[in-house]
């Protein structure tokens, strides 16, 4: 069972791990869109890359990346309640 919860710990740790690198380098890119007379959305960007959208798709990564992780901690906090356990 120790091994078990292990290997889950370090699997969801690997792809918190991934979730936050990713969210590292995310960027959504500024869409050009053509003004024909009407309102546009306006965008603040930096490099090419549209701020607001980008910090939504980072923040959507970093969500991932902590539940990932808090699977992680949580399969850890269970091996060691089983070893207390068995010392009792």
């Amino acid at each position: 069972m120790e091994f078990t919860l292990n290997i889950v710990s370090v699997i969801f740790g690997f792809i918190a791990a991934v979730c936050w690198f990713v969210s590292a380098y995310a960027h959504v890119p500024v869409k050009e869109e053509v003004n024909d007379g009407r309102w546009t959305e306006a965008t603040i960007s930096n490099d090419g890359a549209d701020l607001f959208k980008s910090l939504k798709r980072q923040s959507t990564w970093n969500a991932f990346g902590a539940s990932f992780a808090g699977i992680a901690a949580l399969s850890q906090a269970i091996i060691l309640f089983i070893r207390w356990q068995s010392k009792v």
